[in-house]
């Protein structure tokens, strides 16, 4: 998958887009990044995403059309990816089940033919959520 990254180290999603803020990677194309860290055409409706930190995002191109998000938060990894599956299923994402583990390392969910994969880990102390985000047209 082809990816540019557009912003580490922002405020989280809180379902908001205040002020776009343009941000350029050399070699890239200048991108709109709005106030919670996330590009100004995220949807953000579709995709609602837990409140941290954000510490990355990659946006797909034309033949991958999709995002990969990574956000930061202070909630322990079970109450972080619980919120995560919660916010999606509340937004008419449908969760596969669960594998072992509390919390499972990889959540699926999927409505119709999109795709969100959720994976969780700990970085400096903070849980660490991970979203694999595909969105086919």
């Amino acid at each position: 998958m082809l990816c540019v990254a557009l912003l580490a180290g922002c405020s989280g999603s809180d379902g908001g887009s205040a002020d776009p803020q343009p941000t350029a990677r050399p070699g890239s194309p200048l991108s709109t990044v709005a106030a919670d860290g996330l590009p100004a055409d995220f949807p953000r409706d579709e995709v609602p995403l837990i409140k941290g930190d954000v510490a990355s995002v990659e946006k797909g191109g034309p033949k991958d059309p999709g995002y990969a998000v990574a956000i930061l938060t202070d909630a322990s990894r079970p109450a972080a990816v619980a919120k995560a599956v919660a916010l999606l299923v509340g937004a008419g994402w449908d969760a596969k089940p669960a594998g072992r583990g509390n919390p499972p390392p990889v959540r699926v969910l999927t409505r119709g033919d999109r795709q969100v994969i959720i994976t969780n880990s700990v970085a400096g102390g903070q849980t660490l959520i991970s979203y694999a985000i595909d969105l086919p047209s």
